[in-house]
């Protein structure tokens, strides 16, 4: 791939966008798409009853040594 650079300009010019020039590029026809913040609800899964933190540490620390 050749890639040809005016110096004077600065501008780049390739095969693929020779046909094109930067003016036609970047000539903000249309409007760029904005984002928009929104809140999704998650479902979360209830909590299971009877895990006993204290015992799950002893454990999990039980384990490393």
């Amino acid at each position: 791939m050749l890639t040809i650079m005016d110096m004077s300009t600065g501008r780049c010019s390739d095969d693929l966008t020779a046909h094109y020039d930067e003016d036609v590029l970047n000539a903000n026809w249309t409007e760029p798409p904005r984002l928009e913040p929104q809140l999704q609800l998650v479902a979360v899964p209830a909590r299971q009853p009877g895990i006993d933190p204290a015992l799950y540490l002893h454990a999990f620390y039980a384990a490393q040594e």
